[in-house]
Parts: structure tokens; sequence; C-alpha cells
């Protein structure tokens, strides 16, 4: 197996993300199975069903993940259009019922950062920005009355969460590269000490991206 910092990054993420798949899913269904019978629309009993086949879904995957030696990279991609498919659907039923719902978008987004950083935030936000508009067309089209202000105010939430997050992941891709950069300084310095000095300033200058370094140090007399 791969000792590689970015494998095992990767397998960090991955095990990180199951457990709070898991972790959703089932706060979810224990809030809709602790509902009033009479607080639910007919139609919520497909989405309490679907919502109990995730959570067994959540179970597989997290044991399946915590159990295998390497990544599952074939399965990422599968995974996440997975948890997408199944937020918008429970997206589109919590109008009929109070819930938390939305939050799972604030996951999927985590999740995207840390599988693919800001490209992954980028489309995932751009998914979950289409799930809502088709939501709010659908309930503008069923409802007699339309609340605006509240999808507004979840598009606004989604876009400050997506460019934390973005920006979250570009740092991260930063940081992996400076860290990197240290880890390759060879050991070997010039024995003068002018040289020396010249040397580390240029290695500090290469990881921190700067144009220029300036050293200033005080004669001791």
């Amino acid at each position: 197996m791969s000792s590689s910092p970015n494998y095992s990054a990767q397998i960090r993420a991955e095990r990180l993300i199951s457990a709070g798949r898991l972790v959703l899913a089932a706060c979810a269904l224990t809030a809709v199975a602790a509902s009033p019978a009479d607080a639910l629309h007919p139609t919520w009993r497909i989405a309490y069903a679907l919502l109990g086949t995730y959570a067994a879904y959540a179970l597989v995957v997290a044991v399946a993940v915590w159990r295998a030696p390497r990544p599952l990279g074939r399965t990422r991609l599968a995974t996440h259009l997975i948890d997408l498919a199944v937020f918008a659907v429970m997206y589109i039923f919590e109008q009929h019922v109070a819930s938390g719902f939305f939050v799972f978008f604030v996951f999927s987004l985590l999740s995207a950062t840390l599988r693919w950083q800001w490209r992954g935030t980028l489309f995932t936000a751009v998914t979950a920005f289409g799930v809502a508009l088709v939501s709010a067309l659908y309930q503008a089209s069923s409802a007699d009355e339309f609340e605006s202000n509240r999808v507004l105010i979840r598009g606004l939430y989604l876009s400050v969460v997506a460019v934390l997050l973005g920006y979250l992941g570009v740092y991260e891709v930063r940081l992996r590269r400076e860290i990197s950069r240290l880890a390759s300084w060879s050991s070997a310095l010039p024995d003068d000490a002018e040289g020396m000095i010249r040397e580390v300033l240029i290695r500090i200058a290469d990881v921190l991206s700067a144009p220029r370094v300036l050293l200033i140090w005080e004669e001791r007399e």
C-alpha cells in the first residue's frame, strides 16, 4: 500500500465523509420518526421510505470504506451523485414538513471540497442551485402561496458556504504544496556563511512564492 501523504489524505477524507453521511442519515431518520403522524403529508411516506433506504446504504458504504485498505477511487463520484440525488428528492419533499434536509447540501459541498477541492465545490454548488430552482418552480406551480424569501435566503446561504469551502479547498492545496516544498529541501548547503544565507533565502522565497526576501540582522559590536 502506498504511503504518500496524498494517498493517506484520501483515505482519511473518505472515512470522514462516510461517517458524516451515516450520522446525518441516522439523525434525519430519527427526526422524521419522532414527528407527529398528523404533521406529515401523505406523500412524505415515500420520502420516509427513501430515507430509511438511504440510511441503510450509508451504513453499508461506511463499513466498506473503513474496511478498505485503500481509497475506493471509482466509487467516489458514484456515491457523490447518489448523495446529491437523494438530497434533491428530500429537498423537494421538504415543503410538506418542517425539517432540516437543507443541511445535507452543505454536507455535499464539504464532501466535494475534501475530494476535489474547489472544482468539486463549484460543481456541487451549481447542482444544488439547480435543484433549488426546480423545487422553487414546482412549489410556485403547486402552492397557493409561494415563499420567495425562503428560496432567496437559502440561495444566499448556499453561495456563502460554497465560497468559503471553495477558498478552503484552494488554501488546502496551497498548504500541501508548501509542505511538499519544505519536505523536498536538501540538507546540503554551502560551507561559507554568505552562500548558506543566500541559499536559505532562495528556498524561503520559493516556498512563500515571494518575489523577494529581506534579511536584517544586527552586529553584536
